[in-house]
């Protein structure tokens, strides 16, 4: 079950702003039962036992997904406390299991452009993109999800009148390319998730372009996808839209599965206490099932010239992203790229204008630099870097606006995660998760280790345009 440890895999309770963890051991013996059983085993000071064994011993009762029963023991650890070193200088920071990040200074905060993430001004922001910018026929629909996700706020004041829905209540497994599939890499994705009820969706260039007119049309959206000129932002576009509009799982076509999606995010998981935001039965709002599963895929430890390489010091990984339909951080991404084409398309009009006045004046290399605003006018290049428009900057962005709206997590609370973290309904991977191997300095493990879940080639045919 995905974000729930299975045999001997273990669950964390991660407290916030604090060394103090609550290590979960979890040993399945069936599918059948939706509820955990805690049990004790070790005796530890009164105040710990207070503070952590009773949240864990009432808290974990989750349900499981419905038609089936059975039952979990959880086996309820509770560490030796180590105290987390915060330097607040360029020593940076070492957290509990010894791992030094370096603090980046205030150009890491400035990489991100979140935008509002006052919950209500979060949800304004939304609700007005639903209300104008998607079809009339999904309104009503992406309206009601919000509230499942926000059920606290003045904003969503009701009871959610659609239930949250989980990565797992649709099951669809999506890639694309421009003409064919990823041969034995798609296979394997077949192969190891068809056995559970998962459905493989292909989209060539025709089908994607047919998916978006028949599903979007008349919209913004719609109109977004139309406006974007080239194969690589297209590809970016259609991974958020799938999953927004049907859920499931999108993975590009060159990475390879290394667990079924049923196995993501099960070994030595953490469970983040969002009591701050959801109150003390916190435990009773984590649904079984995830609503969103993402991967870490940038993680800087002490590499300070990361912004030479990368749009952001901790970066989620877009590559392979999952969810089920509805959820606001793919509504948000949806925005963001709507919004960053209409700033390119603006900046298009204004290009014989500008060309005009050059021929005109004529200064100082005034050739080239026509030369260069008819290839935008052309391509869309050079307006709106691709890692902004929307490739991993604005996913990311669109991420984490949502951990600090809805739960208040910031980035650098996702930084040298070495598990799998669930934060409510989301479960976001460490960087071996979707990543494995790669640069050094993010400590991600190999593709052998049992946290690693996919493997991504970098084959990409983005890279025949030039990127």
């Amino acid at each position: 079950m995905l974000g729930t440890a299975t045999q001997e895999k273990g669950l964390e309770l991660a407290v916030p702003g604090t060394a103090h963890a609550l290590h979960v051991s979890i040993r399945r013996k069936s599918f059948e039962d939706g509820n955990f059983a805690p049990s004790k085993r070790r005796r530890w000071t009164p105040y710990i036992v207070t503070a952590l064994i009773c949240t864990a011993c009432v808290g974990l009762y989750v349900h499981s997904r419905a038609g089936r029963a059975g039952d979990r023991t959880i086996e309820v650890l509770v560490p030796e406390v180590e105290q987390v070193e915060e330097q607040g200088s360029s020593r940076g920071t070492l957290v509990a299991d010894g791992t030094f990040l370096a603090d980046l200074g205030p150009a890491a905060d400035e990489a991100y452009h979140l935008g509002p993430v006052d919950p209500d001004e979060y949800l304004v922001q939304l609700t007005e993109s639903v209300n104008t910018q998607f079809p009339v026929r999904y309104r009503q629909k992406l309206s009601r999800a919000i509230t499942a996700y926000f059920p606290h706020s003045p904003h969503t004041a009701s009871p959610p009148e659609t239930p949250a829905r989980s990565i797992r209540s649709t099951k669809f497994i999506h890639q694309t390319d421009k003409t064919s599939d990823g041969g034995p890499m798609s296979e394997a994705w077949r192969k190891l998730n068809e056995p559970d009820g998962w459905r493989y969706v292909f989209y060539d260039d025709a089908r994607a372009d047919v998916w978006v007119s028949r599903q979007l049309r008349g919209s913004e959206v719609a109109w977004a996808w139309g406006a974007l000129r080239r194969g690589v932002l297209r590809a970016d576009f259609l991974r958020y839209l799938v999953v927004l509009v049907q859920g499931g799982v999108y993975s590009d076509v060159d990475t390879l599965p290394l667990q079924s999606i049923a196995e993501w995010g099960t070994v030595n998981a953490k469970l983040y206490d969002t009591s701050a935001t959801d109150g003390p039965t916190w435990w009773r709002k984590v649904p079984a099932d995830p609503s969103v599963v993402v991967g870490v895929d940038v993680d800087v430890h002490e590499f300070m010239d990361w912004n030479k390489y990368w749009p952001r010091p901790l970066g989620i990984c877009q590559w392979t992203l999952g969810g089920g339909p509805d959820h606001p951080i793919y509504i948000d991404v949806v925005r963001r790229i709507i919004n960053a084409t209409h700033h390119v398309e603006d900046f298009i009009a204004q290009i014989p204008h500008q060309i005009a006045q050059l021929e005109k004046h004529k200064p100082q290399g005034w050739q080239k630099e026509v030369k260069q605003l008819r290839k935008s006018a052309e391509t869309g290049n050079g307006i709106v870097p691709v890692m902004e428009h929307t490739g991993p900057g604005v996913w990311t962005d669109a991420v984490l606006a949502y951990l600090k709206a809805r739960y208040n997590v910031s980035w650098h609370d996702l930084r040298g995660l070495q598990q799998p973290l669930r934060i409510g309904e989301v479960l976001i991977l460490p960087i071996t998760g979707f990543s494995p191997g790669g640069q050094p300095d993010f400590a991600a493990k190999s593709r052998e280790d049992s946290q690693a879940a996919v493997y991504h080639d970098f084959r990409g045919s983005w890279k025949s345009e030039g990127y």
